[in-house]
């Protein structure tokens, strides 16, 4: 089936704006091809009389550089300049999955032992602050505070608004691992006997942008609340390239830990609790499962995978939607490269179940589970692959493909009639806990 007709308009808008990007740079190298051969021309006779010199230096000696400036081993290192200051102007908030900045060390855990209450934020709150926050250009705080900005921007356009309701915020305590936030969405109908059922939720971004205080994921959950009458409890797990695979697997699963313990002071049903996530969350949303069942085994109802990257080897990406959208497939092959190197210490983590829970040896005892693919999606396979799977292990699995949808389909609920389909189908889902 064709691209639904939105979408196709923006791919040829996309790929028109490359094509134009591409033949601006080339124009710069072409222009700037005289300057640069005048120049190399001019300094070629001091490059010629450094290298005969360099031929009489004695043994260890650096020749053309200052002393001042020589360092350990004899090299010479010439410092960055400093990163440039966000204009005042009207801001322009870049596309932050087209990011790869270099990945730092896991921040050191922080050391708690109880959960604690604190006051819930919102969105307009989230949004407000960073807005005011000037970071340094290209350094890992502007590209979270840019992501941000940029979502709410984005969401304007294209999404809808989440209902207010009523929402109470904890933060978790994680044995060896940084402390994790988490917000309770309720519904704002009365509460069975038994309390509301719940689930637990992981938002999507390539495990390094996203988070609850963005406005589409907030709005989501908001609507996912009030529609499907199933509380909401959103995991602010922890993004790389600062806190790297296994921290937000296990942050995740204190907190479903803590969500079994606390259920019932809660107003929820320990009884009717299930696990969701998109993309990079339905990852972790389906790593948790597996850690769950290895653990305590509580007893989750069903797992909601969206759109899952389920598999970091890559072996069962689908190629086949680059195809129909004539796009290249080196730019999907290096976002890959660049979603591992931040995510994963080691390419051979990608291996490991918690990593990539398709790959898993025995995936026997699993809740039910629903997934929900998009037919221009080149992680289709994915999750076709892990209903096969889980089928295969007896466990009651579906993938369920939205023909004419891409990977974020799914947010764009103002816009495209299929993403209101999309929240219906899921809140359907939802309901039969």
């Amino acid at each position: 089936m064709p691209l639904d007709p939105y979408f196709e308009r923006q791919l040829r808008e996309n790929r028109a704006g490359t094509i134009t990007e591409i033949r601006q740079r080339i124009a710069a190298v072409i222009r700037a091809l005289p300057t640069r051969t005048l120049t190399g021309l001019r300094t070629l006779p001091a490059r010629l009389r450094s290298l005969r010199a360099g031929r009489n230096a004695s043994p260890g000696e650096t020749l053309g550089t200052d002393p001042g400036s020589r360092r350990a081993g004899g090299q010479h290192h010439s410092s960055a300049p400093a990163p440039a200051e966000i204009s005042d102007g009207e801001e322009e908030f870049e596309d932050p999955c087209t990011s790869a900045n270099p990945a730092p060390e896991d921040s050191a855990p922080e050391a708690t032992t109880h959960w604690r209450e604190i006051t819930p934020t919102s969105a307009l709150d989230a949004f407000t602050t960073a807005k005011a926050h000037r970071v340094p250009r290209g350094t890992p705080a502007w590209e979270e505070r840019n992501a941000l900005l940029w979502d709410r921007k984005l969401h304007g356009r294209v999404g809808l608004d989440g209902p207010d309701l009523t929402t109470r915020e904890f933060v978790i305590p994680v044995p060896g691992f940084p402390e994790v936030r988490v917000r309770l969405y309720l519904p704002d109908t009365p509460a069975p006997k038994t309390g509301f059922p719940a689930i637990l939720a992981f938002f999507g971004g390539a495990f390094h942008v996203g988070g609850i205080d963005y406005t589409s994921v907030d709005a989501g959950f908001r609507r996912r609340t009030r529609d499907a009458r199933v509380a909401y409890l959103a995991v602010d797990y922890a993004r790389a390239p600062d806190s790297r695979f296994p921290t937000p697997v296990e942050q995740g699963y204190a907190v479903l830990d803590w969500l079994f313990a606390r259920a019932s002071e809660l107003g929820l049903d320990p009884d009717r609790i299930g696990i969701t996530g998109a993309s990079s969350g339905g990852n972790i949303a389906a790593a948790v499962t597996l850690a769950n069942r290895a653990r305590a085994a509580h007893p989750l109802r069903l797992q909601l995978l969206e759109v899952p990257s389920l598999d970091l080897t890559g072996s069962h990406i689908d190629l086949r939607p680059l195809r129909e959208m004539r796009v290249p497939k080196f730019l999907v092959a290096r976002e890959l490269r660049a979603i591992r190197s931040r995510y994963l210490a080691h390419p051979d983590q990608a291996r490991t179940q918690l990593a990539s829970p398709l790959l898993a040896a025995d995936l026997a005892g699993l809740p039910t589970a629903h997934i929900l693919i998009s037919e221009y999606d080149t992680l289709r396979g994915d999750g076709a692959a892990y209903a096969r799977a889980l089928r295969e292990a007896g466990v009651s699995a579906s993938a369920i493909e939205f023909q004419g949808a891409t990977h974020d389909a799914g947010m764009y609920t103002a816009v495209v009639p299929l993403a209101e389909h999309w929240h219906l189908h899921a809140v359907a889902i939802l309901r039969t806990l």
